[in-house]
């Protein structure tokens, strides 16, 4: 009978989803099975991580005007935002993208729920106005949007600001245009 053992030197395997990252080097990402993981480059090792969020993570950013201010999902439509550089996460969905206060995005989405941050990063160095949006779909077409991203002491009011007239389009992948101006859904 052949006999095996471990042979690895402590190698270790972890699949990201999607990986933010902030201006100051820190960096964030959703992993399969290992939650959302945060690399702050303060620790006694350099590249150690800390899960800041549990479940499978999904998609995760850090906000360029306020790096204590961060975003990461887990799935199925349920988005988490951070005030605290990472050390607590809460939902900030309001009565609209979520009537029934689930936590979820009404209507599911996609397991790895896309979500995206836009931030004008130009008008905060001119004036220190924070304008933060995210974006986000679900899997009944409809895409959201919030423009109180980073006003940390409200829930943000989110909008439908667009649906794929045919059921069965569950939006898998978003863009903002660099102005901010113009969102772009593909769908599955």
């Amino acid at each position: 009978h052949p006999y095996f053992s471990t042979r690895n030197k402590n190698y270790n395997v972890t699949q990201f989803y999607g990986v933010g990252a902030g201006l100051d080097g820190k960096v964030i990402g959703g992993t399969q099975d290992n939650g959302t993981q945060f690399v702050a480059f303060n620790n006694n090792s350099a590249f150690a991580a800390a899960e800041v969020s549990g479940g499978d993570g999904g998609n995760a950013e850090i906000s360029d005007i306020n790096p204590n201010v961060m975003f990461a999902g887990i799935y199925y439509g349920n988005l988490f935002r951070s005030g605290t550089g990472g050390e607590s996460f809460s939902g900030y969905f309001d009565e609209y993208i979520d009537s029934d206060g689930d936590g979820n995005i009404d209507g599911s989405a996609e397991f790895v729920t896309p979500f995206v941050l836009w931030e004008d990063l130009f008008t905060y160095i001119l004036t220190g106005a924070e304008n933060g949006k995210i974006v986000t779909g679900s899997a009944n077409g409809k895409v959201w949007m919030t423009n109180e991203a980073l006003a940390l002491s409200t829930t943000p009011r989110w909008y439908n600001i667009g649906k794929f007239s045919s059921s069965g389009y569950i939006v898998s992948c978003l863009a903002i245009s660099s102005d901010g101006n113009v969102v772009y859904a593909g769908t599955s």
